[in-house]
């Protein structure tokens, strides 16, 4: 089993925000969230609002660092709220707000920091980070491809990057991006394959996660490649479904949606509720 050793970074502890009402919006629950808040913040869009907010994450991944899911959840020295809002206020293109390095930084994090702070919504898709990671990942796979293939880092993380590398291979429009992301499938299940005696980048649950990415993108030529990961008992069945549920996708791929990049919507829409 692949085990989380990632020892962090040097997080900062006091931070000067140049928009202070900023913390106060972020650390509210997402359903008390108001559209108030939401014009609040779009209003102090500026050049401090980046650094606002990156600093506001890394604090936040600091004062949560080495705890465990009860331990968050009692914790009043800390707050669940301010990560996935960063990253939700985060989402427009036009917006520089969470950069793709704190982004990533934050899906390094432990598999409770991740549960507590990113919780699923109608499925295993983490809506908090799948569409800030659509923006970035659009014309940038590299990033990705080495998070995927980074030692130590957690379940979770590797699971959300992989369905977002299987989306962007699925649902991009030009086809030089569209290889580029089936490379990166390629790529890392080569690496799997490799590495799974020792376990250091995968173990099955890890290999199921680019399984699913590479069903969910229709890989047909990676068939036989995915048929001996069955074959060796590589894959966690109850993550990506048996080898003819697997091999349908391959064929096939999956029909899936473009994440939604509007911090409104993500906040107020009768989607909101349903963002997988």
């Amino acid at each position: 089993i692949m085990v989380f050793t990632y020892k962090g970074k040097t997080y900062p502890k006091d931070i000067t925000l140049n928009h202070p009402e900023i913390e106060g919006i972020l650390s509210k629950d997402f359903d008390l969230m108001t559209r108030r808040d939401y014009y609040t913040i779009m209003e102090l869009v500026d050049e401090g609002f980046s650094s606002d907010l990156n600093n506001l994450v890394l604090r936040e991944i600091g004062r949560q660092w080495g705890k465990t899911e009860s331990e968050l959840e009692n914790d009043k020295t800390i707050n669940l709220n301010i990560v996935s809002n960063a990253l939700m206020y985060s989402v427009y293109p036009e917006v520089k707000g969470v950069s793709y390095e704190t982004l990533l930084e934050v899906l390094r994090q432990s598999d409770d920091f991740i549960n507590m702070n990113l919780p699923y919504v109608d499925g295993p898709y983490y809506p908090y980070a799948i569409s800030l990671l659509w923006v970035y990942g659009c014309y940038n796979p590299e990033p990705l491809k080495d998070f995927l293939l980074e030692p130590g880092i957690s379940h979770r993380g590797k699971e959300i990057v992989a369905n977002m590398v299987g989306r962007l291979a699925n649902l991009l429009h030009e086809e030089k991006n569209v290889e580029n992301y089936r490379q990166v499938i390629r790529d890392v299940t080569d690496a799997y394959i490799k590495d799974y005696p020792e376990g250091k980048i995968c173990d099955k649950q890890v290999m199921s996660y680019i399984v699913y990415a590479a069903a969910d993108a229709g890989l047909k030529d990676m068939e036989t490649k995915i048929r001996y990961i069955y074959d060796n008992g590589m894959v966690d069945e109850s993550y990506c479904g048996d080898w003819e549920n697997t091999l349908f996708g391959l064929k096939d791929g999956a029909y899936m949606d473009e994440p939604i990049t509007d911090s409104f919507q993500l906040f107020f829409s009768k989607i909101k509720n349903s963002f997988a």
